[in-house]
């Protein structure tokens, strides 16, 4: 999945805010503050991955990703982070298998409502938007395509991130909107 960038709306406070909070968490908090790239158009990888390309091999920072309802864990999952607009263009292109409890994580410097596509995604994918304040505001299932022209997904919602895993997962977890996220990096 890539993610196809539009104008940014840019929150010069948040920005401030997340750059001022990004080194303050420790492994058992929230990270609202774990923001990167953004801004550029993913019309076609920049970086291209091979077939068969394996989640965790391919070099890029790596987050545990817990989603809970008050104090109960719905899911925990292992993830890459894609922060880079090279990284977010090609996301998980080419990728055959998703572990159970893998994923991919988008992260942005600011609000966003850019879409996402499948092209040259090999499976189907759900992703779950979350906003400033970590807490899950749309979730779309999406489904891969091979040659364009490609559904393209619009969240209903500005987002900060953007979590990508094996489509049914989180419905199979009984994760909903209004449940939060807490990403921690490894």
């Amino acid at each position: 999945m890539a993610v196809q960038m539009h104008s940014l709306p840019r929150a010069a406070l948040s920005l401030v805010l997340m750059t001022a909070l990004w080194g303050c968490t420790s492994p058992s908090s929230e990270t609202e503050s774990s923001r990167g790239g953004g801004g550029s158009s993913a019309k076609g990888p920049a970086v291209t991955a091979q077939p068969e390309t394996k989640l965790f091999n391919r070099g890029l920072p790596t987050a545990d990703v817990q989603i809970v309802r008050g104090n109960q864990a719905l899911l925990d999952l292992q993830v890459e982070i894609a922060e880079t607009p090279d990284v977010q263009a090609s996301g998980l292109m080419n990728v055959r298998d998703l572990p159970p409890t893998a994923g991919m994580v988008f992260l942005f410097q600011a609000p966003a409502r850019s879409s996402f596509h499948m092209k040259d995604t090999l499976i189907p994918l759900d992703i779950a938007f979350w906003d400033e304040r970590m807490v899950i505001v749309d979730i779309l299932q999406m489904v891969p395509c091979e040659q364009d022209p490609c559904q393209i997904y619009t969240p209903s919602h500005d987002y900060v991130a953007a979590l990508e895993v094996n489509r049914g997962l989180l419905a199979s977890k009984g994760v909903r909107l209004g449940d939060r996220v807490m990403l921690t990096r490894t």
